[in-house]
């Protein structure tokens, strides 16, 4: 508490020293600014940190259960496992049947291209003897018009000449017949090299499926290994768990008194004394992360929560909505978040531009990432089993994050969860507020958009 009070009082004599010149308004509400968003993210990871608090609680409270549920755990496992393996054999015969495929429809274009080129050869031949046969005919004068003069003085009789002429119109035909014939075998190739290009690219993803069923089946073996090691001293583990807890967030509540202190007395300072000072003299008292999303608040555009992007796209649909009574009534604690299952070590985007603010690695425990974006907005992402940034790193739209977790008994997953999947929240001024009312529905397939509660439809039809 001492730190804090000594940083108030040098936020407020700073505020006595630069009030005085309205030149520097701007750049007051810009401070002031910065120290908002400071407010709001440190009470995210308030939040948070409760959440987590009564997470530890329920556990403890119920721990004879808790052992129960361990082993349910690793019977899901096993359970997860079976059908993971039973995907990569349906995947393997999927994968061979479209090579077989591929192979059939090579052999389809190749006899394609032979007959392409047999049925030019003709044309080529008939064009030429046309040409030879119908010069020797006719000829055609200055005025392009077509001159009978040659017909009647060739050899032979007029008769037989006609014949022949007759004969050449036969041929003209068969020529037009070459032609459709040619064009034909021309849009069959066409539509087979279509086709082939389908196959390639089902096989491609095919393989992409395949590798990740593979490794996904590596984590779920290593997830097994894990939890029954986690399987003794249950009691201990938690009861520590819970303590730590407690004093993350004494820290964490002190902090966030100290900052809503110091906020309202450079409010109160700056309508007492007037409005000028220097920002740039606060900087001292900041930390890096601090100073970088200070620095990101004051360039970036107002955020649009229309414009933000999936942090992972939603494939396999959403296993668990925002406020989902179902989750309530399993994990005892309100879902403040949208739950996104994907595949275990998947790269997670972030949806907007930001700044790291909190970047948590708990080991095995519940490991995550806050991001803070401009116009009051910041983003959460659980279960992180991999992190990529560091606190107070400026990000863009779309770069990497991190890669998901979630599954029983593997890094950043913590101690109770059901599979893998990316854990995600989206607040506004530090309240939780629904991702899906802001995140573009048209990447569900069909089948998913069916499963929508229909308030999320509703946005679909406006």
């Amino acid at each position: 508490m001492k730190s804090g009070f000594k940083k108030i009082a040098i936020l407020a004599t700073l505020c006595v020293l630069f009030l005085s010149n309205s030149a520097f308004a701007d750049e007051k509400d810009e401070f002031l600014s910065q120290l908002k968003d400071k407010y709001n993210s440190e009470k995210t990871d308030y939040y948070q940190l409760l959440n987590n608090i009564s997470d530890q609680r329920n556990k403890i409270k119920a721990l004879t259960e808790e052992k129960m549920t361990l082993a349910e755990q690793l019977d899901n496992i096993d359970k997860q496992s079976f059908l993971t393996q039973n995907r990569l054999v349906e995947t393997v015969k999927e994968v061979s049947s479209t090579k077989n495929s591929i192979a059939q429809i090579l052999a389809q274009i190749e006899v394609k291209k032979v007959a392409m080129d047999g049925q030019k050869d003709l044309l080529k031949d008939y064009i030429e003897i046309m040409y030879r046969e119908e010069t020797s005919y006719f000829s055609v004068d200055e005025n392009g018009q077509v001159d009978a003069l040659k017909l009647l003085l060739s050899d032979g009789s007029i008769g037989n000449n006609i014949r022949q002429l007759n004969y050449l119109s036969l041929l003209s035909e068969a020529g037009a017949q070459m032609v459709d014939k040619l064009s034909s075998i021309g849009e069959n190739l066409k539509n087979q090299e279509a086709d082939l290009e389908g196959k390639h690219t089902q096989l491609a993803t095919l393989q992409e499926s395949l590798a990740n069923d593979k490794k996904q089946l590596e984590y779920e073996k290593v997830a097994k290994e894990n939890l029954l090691k986690l399987t003794l001293g249950q009691e201990k583990l938690y009861s520590k768990l819970l303590k730590q807890s407690e004093k993350e967030q004494y820290t964490m509540v002190q902090d966030v008194k100290d900052l809503s202190s110091a906020l309202e007395i450079v409010k109160q300072k700056i309508a007492e004394d007037g409005d000028n000072f220097d920002p740039t003299e606060y900087m001292g008292l900041l930390d890096e992360k601090t100073r970088s999303l200070y620095e990101f608040i004051s360039n970036a555009p107002m955020l649009n929560p229309e414009g933000l992007s999936w942090p992972v796209l939603p494939k396999k649909g959403i296993s668990a909505y925002f406020h989902d009574s179902a989750y309530a009534g399993t994990f005892g604690v309100a879902h403040q978040a949208v739950d996104i299952p994907i595949y275990q070590g998947s790269p997670i985007h972030a949806p907007a531009d930001g700044v790291v603010y909190k970047a948590k690695d708990n080991g095995y425990g519940y490991s995550y990432i806050i991001v803070a974006h401009s116009n009051g907005y910041s983003t959460v992402y659980g279960h992180v089993s991999e992190i990529l940034v560091q606190e107070g790193d400026q990000i863009v739209q779309g770069q990497i994050l991190g890669l998901t977790g979630g599954m029983p008994g593997t890094q950043g997953a913590g101690y109770m969860t059901t599979g893998p999947h990316l854990h995600f929240e989206l607040l506004k001024d530090g309240s939780h507020i629904d991702p899906l009312n802001y995140l573009p529905l048209e990447v569900f397939s069909v089948e998913d958009l069916k499963l929508l509660p229909e308030k999320y439809l509703r946005r679909l039809a406006l």
